[in-house]
C-alpha cells in the first residue's frame, strides 16, 4: 500500500480468519477503497459480511461453462 498501486487484487483474503479478524480486514479494505485511488478486486466464494462493494460480478455454473452477471450491491 506504500506504493499506492492503481489495482489491488485480493484472492480469498479472509480464508482461514475467524469472524472478528475477517470483519477487521473487511473494514480496512472498505476504508482503503474509499480513501485512495486504488481499484480493489475482492475475490471470494461467499458474500463477505460488511464489504461495501460498488459492483459484484457473480459466476454461475452451467453445462457449457460458467456465466456471469454484474449487479450493484
Amino acid at each position: 500500500m506504500i506504493k499506492h498501486p492503481p489495482l489491488l487484487i485480493l484472492d480469498e483474503p479472509t480464508a482461514g480468519l475467524d469472524d472478528d479478524s475477517a470483519a477487521l480486514f473487511v473494514a480496512l479494505v472498505n476504508k482503503f477503497a474509499t480513501q485512495s485511488n486504488t481499484t480493489v478486486i475482492f475475490v471470494s466464494h461467499r458474500k463477505e459480511p460488511g464489504l461495501e462493494a460498488k459492483l459484484v460480478y457473480q459466476l454461475e455454473k452451467s453445462e457449457s461453462g460458467s456465466t456471469g452477471k454484474v449487479w450493484t450491491s
